[in-house]
């Protein structure tokens, strides 16, 4: 039978964590009550005769009554449900291939139901490859004097992030092995953090003062 091809949202939590989706899509079954075509006594093809000159010329054509099925009411609508698992980090640009849950196939072999994944857009977390990226917004204050923050992992785990360093605009850090497995090496990527200072948008004549005097 032909192949079914069907596309899969799935998100960044899934890919760190694997998971296990149950998904529904249309497609047919045979029908146990099809009837066989009485034109062509469910061979699908008829003889026919060509008479050509002196000479008959004997050929096999479709059957125009069954469209060269051989029966008629061959198949039924149904709505089919199967479990995947994504295992973590999988790589979703790859199809994959459930066997034989494609279209059915009278006196023969179901396709298959290939699947093809979308990565849903992250509210914090972005991928790139295997590693992690997300911008951490920070007070000016906290840029200058330090600061100890927590961020909400893929996993629910939260990371503390602290600095007692000065972090200048668009400071990138990396931890390391918090990214996106990769089965194939078997480490992890890692997260990169990108700060992002947070300016006031105003200053009293006294924080002018002290800005003015120290710096």
């Amino acid at each position: 039978g032909k192949d079914i091809l069907k596309l899969v949202n799935i998100s960044l939590e899934d890919l760190y964590n694997g998971n296990t989706l149950i998904l529904t899509y249309d497609t047919q079954i045979l029908n146990p009550n099809c009837k066989k075509c009485t034109n062509c006594n469910g061979k699908g093809k008829i003889q026919i005769m060509q008479q050509l000159g002196p000479m008959v010329v004997q050929s096999l054509d479709y059957c125009s009554e069954c469209n060269g099925q051989g029966y008629h009411n061959i198949y039924l609508p149904h709505i089919e449900t199967v479990e995947i698992n994504i295992p973590k980090g999988y790589d979703y640009n790859e199809k994959m291939h459930v066997q034989n849950k494609g279209l059915p196939l009278l006196n023969g072999v179901n396709g298959d139901l290939i699947l093809s994944f979308n990565l849903n857009k992250h509210l914090s977390y972005k991928l790139k490859n295997k590693d992690l990226y997300i911008v951490l917004d920070i007070s000016l204050k906290e840029s200058l004097l330090g600061f100890i923050k927590g961020i909400t992992h893929l996993d629910k785990r939260m990371l503390t992030i602290s600095s007692e360093d000065i972090i200048k605009p668009s400071t990138i850090r990396c931890i390391d092995n918090e990214g996106i497995y990769d089965s194939k090496t078997g480490q992890y990527g890692n997260l990169y953090l990108k700060f992002k200072i947070v300016y006031p948008n105003s200053l009293s004549q006294e924080q002018r003062d002290i800005i003015d005097k120290y710096f």
